[in-house]
């Protein structure tokens, strides 16, 4: 196997292990400025805790949400 194709394989495999992670980090902060956030002390959301949580994470003003998805 020439060494172009192990390389050209590698940086796919890190490609995709890139892309999941980046998608779950713009979903998680999505999450948070929409007020889901999640909990450092529950497996999930404040919410799916049964509002046990004690780091409950608070929404920022309903404008700078707005703001924020126009851009």
């Amino acid at each position: 196997m020439p060494p172009v194709l192990g390389n050209l394989i590698v940086i796919a495999i890190l490609a995709v292990v890139i892309f999941f992670a980046g998608r779950y980090c713009f979903r998680d902060i999505k999450n948070q400025l929409s007020g889901n956030g999640s909990c450092g002390s529950c497996s999930g959301n404040c919410a799916g805790c049964g509002g046990s949580c004690s780091k409950r994470t608070v929404a920022p003003d309903p404008e700078l949400i707005e703001r924020l998805k126009k851009k």
